[in-house]
């Protein structure tokens, strides 16, 4: 699939709200902090999963699976869970270590992995029977209590419904939906639900974790989790799904001198996440939450800053040879290419 700069520019945008609501995590003190991330995580991970389905459509074509592509991702996740292993040690001293049982930054690399996997099966089934299903399976997942971070499978099951829409998605559908005259009533409507999150937010912020996946009902509600989990959980479907259409609508179809950053995203992803781990144990955040509330604003400056250094060109050189090649693939390329 030749290069969009509208689905580049897309995951841009998309990546830098990654980056700043991990941040802001550490700022939940702050209620203004802890509203916006709230937004943010009501539609940024679905649309960003809905793009890695988008561009999920080559791996499997004319009956065969391009496994180098899950091999590749799956090195990336070992690499970035010994390199947070390694970074807590580093400056907490211990850390216990249990290589699929995750719930940071990992798991949408282990997700992605499983959500590859599936791609030869939806590929075989028409989208009007496979995404039902999936939304489906999403609601009911969080009625099991065994099921949590363990190979991310909460959050690969709540999330794969995104997936799907967007591996089913045309280039075609996508110009036909972008075509329509909606900007500034996007516009609009995100404002307002900015707006409306920042004035009421601490209505809402208990709920904050149903956007994570990560959890059964049971262990987010306390009472009367069989009826409403599930009613939330379909609540923040449709939620996600209407921002994430208005986010959509504002993001430049041309390219940009950021489109570059969209290209990128997977070194930005896994470098930003140990940047930020380094930075809190060195006490950013308790730093500036010791200065007056303005200063903290400078948390800001710094995710835009990482994002630009993880996706400068060097960075994104380093990262792309190490994600290319895994010891076993580097191997067996060697010997391709002495017969």
């Amino acid at each position: 699939m030749n290069r969009d700069p509208y689905m580049d520019n897309l995951r841009c945008f998309l990546i830098i709200l990654v980056v700043i609501g991990h941040f802001l995590g550490k700022f939940s003190s702050i209620d203004l902090y802890k509203h916006l991330q709230l937004f943010i995580y009501l539609f940024h991970m679905p649309l960003f999963i809905f793009v890695s389905g988008y561009f999920s459509k080559s791996l499997f074509k004319n009956g065969v699976f391009q496994a180098r592509k899950v091999i590749s991702v799956f090195w990336m996740f070992l690499l970035f869970r010994l390199a947070t292993y390694f970074i807590t040690v580093l400056f907490k001293g211990y850390y216990t270590f249990n290589l699929f049982t995750d719930s940071s930054a990992p798991w949408y690399l282990l997700s992605l992995c499983l959500w590859y996997l599936f791609v030869p099966i939806i590929h075989n089934y028409k989208a009007k029977y496979v995404i039902p299903i999936a939304f489906i399976c999403g609601i009911l997942i969080g009625f099991d209590s065994s099921v949590g971070t363990f190979l991310s499978l909460s959050r690969t099951i709540v999330f794969f419904p995104f997936f799907c829409i967007g591996y089913y998605y045309t280039p075609e559908q996508l110009a036909k939906l972008l075509n329509k005259k909606l900007r500034i009533p996007s516009v609009v409507l995100l404002i307002l639900t900015l707006c409306f999150i920042l004035w009421k937010g601490e209505l809402f912020s208990p709920y904050i974790r149903f956007t994570y996946g990560a959890a059964s009902y049971k262990d987010l509600l306390d009472n009367n989790y069989l009826l409403y989990g599930p009613l939330i959980r379909m609540l923040w479907y449709l939620v996600a799904i209407t921002l994430s259409i208005a986010v959509m609508y504002i993001i430049p179809r041309c390219h940009t001198w950021f489109t570059y950053i969209g290209q990128r995203t997977l070194s930005v992803y896994v470098g930003h996440s140990l940047i930020r781990n380094i930075l809190i144990y060195e006490g950013l955040d308790t730093f500036l939450l010791s200065l007056p509330k303005i200063y903290t604003l400078l948390i800001f400056v710094i995710c835009i800053l990482i994002v630009l250094i993880c996706s400068s060109s060097i960075v994104f050189k380093v990262f792309s040879y190490v994600l290319s090649h895994p010891f076993f693939i580097g191997c067996w390329n060697k010997k391709k290419q002495n017969n």
